[in-house]
């Protein structure tokens, strides 16, 4: 399921003493807004989620030739094999950054494992030589790196023992004099605009890669795994967590008392529940990333609320109506045809028979919830479903009244 992608890769080479010798190519995320720097609006954790997914979908061939290609990692991400997975090996340098979080001993442990492993597949490792110093970290770096990465100021393989078995990347040299300086502080690779400035290469993005940790987590769900395997997969994502927190002590809810980890909210929503609202947030995370107004993500969910007051009415499950009047909406947000999220994403039969009208009853529920939620014109189709369903116009505006207040407690 692609989509015109906000965001692009950048390709730096990496070269030899030569200067010109091209070894591996380095890639960063860019945005169409900030084509020059980072994208700030993504969290560096899930940028690289965005990279790998934009990798898998533009190629190796094209992004690296014969090359090598850096990717840029939180190391405690290499736990992580399922979002590894579209990366070759052999062709593959993992540039291991700073943990976004506290690591226990425990999770070192799976580290360590997972480096192993991921050694063994063929996989390399690089370094940022400010997590050498790390006592944690340099025990793995000592097993597990073949380059340490470090601006010129910071790297000089004569004085750390440990640095002369690595090869050494020197990173942001910009002219002759930074080269040389390398070169006497015993660098082996090079990289910076001395040598070239990130090239853009463009591609469309899937929706899974704006939303990566949800769609594994559902994709869990469905293969009914453990709840501790969906609850790690959830803390994987810092932002993922929060919003969950926040949206599980929303007023919606009228809990008593605070839940303060995910395992409590999974214990309270339960798996069900836990899909049903994991989508309202793959929804909300979609929108942030492509920019979508927050006004137009309220009446996408206005539409879902709608939709799920209205099922007793028209005697149809709640929760298909709920998740299918949260998507008929998407080809006006996303652009995007409902029919095409419904088959991707796997929801409910009865809500691709909705879409396609094989089911006119909820067909007619989904419409009626996306024209009063984007109050759009009432047209001959708006008054046939009313007519269908039973209904007259003036009788919905409770059940609108009501899908307006619920979606600003689920906000809050």
């Amino acid at each position: 399921m692609a989509v015109q992608s906000p965001f692009f890769l950048a390709r730096q080479p990496i070269v030899e003493e030569d200067g010109k010798t091209i070894v591996m190519y380095e890639v960063f995320l860019r945005s169409k807004k900030s084509p020059d720097k980072f994208p700030r609006e993504i969290p560096p954790y899930k940028a690289a989620f965005i990279v790998i997914d934009l990798l898998a979908s533009i190629g190796y061939n094209k992004v690296a030739g014969n090359k090598k290609i850096m990717v840029n990692l939180s190391i405690q991400n290499v736990v992580n094999k399922s979002y590894l997975e579209t990366l070759v090996p052999e062709k593959t340098v993992l540039n291991l950054q700073k943990p976004y979080t506290e690591i226990t001993k425990k999770q070192w442990e799976y580290i360590n494992s997972a480096l192993q492993n991921l050694k063994k597949e063929g996989f390399e490792f690089a370094f940022d030589v400010d997590l050498i110093f790390d006592k944690d970290i340099r025990l793995l770096a000592i097993k597990y790196a073949d380059y340490i990465v470090a601006q010129i100021k910071d790297l000089d393989k004569t004085k750390d023992p440990f640095l002369i078995k690595k090869q050494c990347i020197a990173t942001r040299i910009e002219d002759q004099k930074m080269f040389l300086l390398a070169k006497r502080n015993h660098c082996d690779l090079f990289e910076g605009y001395f040598f070239g400035k990130p090239e853009p290469i463009y591609a469309e993005i899937s929706i899974a890669a704006l939303t990566t940790t949800i769609i594994k987590t559902l994709s869990a769900i469905e293969r009914h795994a453990d709840l501790k395997e969906i609850e790690e997969l959830i803390k994987s994502d810092p932002g993922l967590v929060t919003k969950l927190l926040k949206f599980v002590n929303s007023s919606y809810f009228y809990l008593p008392l605070e839940i303060k980890s995910i395992r409590q909210a999974l214990a309270y929503l339960g798996i069900n529940n836990l899909k049903k609202y994991l989508l309202v947030l793959m929804v909300l995370e979609l929108a942030e990333a492509l920019r979508v107004p927050i006004e137009t993500y309220k009446k996408m969910l206005l539409a879902a609320v709608l939709s799920e007051k209205l099922a007793d009415v028209i005697k149809v499950n709640r929760d298909v109506a709920f998740l299918g009047g949260l998507f008929f909406s998407s080809d006006i947000v996303f652009n995007i045809e409902p029919v095409k999220i419904a088959v991707d994403l796997k929801l409910h039969h009865e809500i691709l028979e909705g879409y396609l009208e094989d089911n006119p009853n909820l067909h007619c529920l989904f419409y009626l919830s996306k024209v009063l939620a984007f109050d759009l014109e009432k047209d001959e189709k708006f008054k046939k479903c009313l007519n269908n369903l039973g209904l007259d116009e003036e009788s919905l505006n409770p059940y609108l009244k009501e899908a307006e207040e619920i979606v600003e407690k689920l906000l809050i």
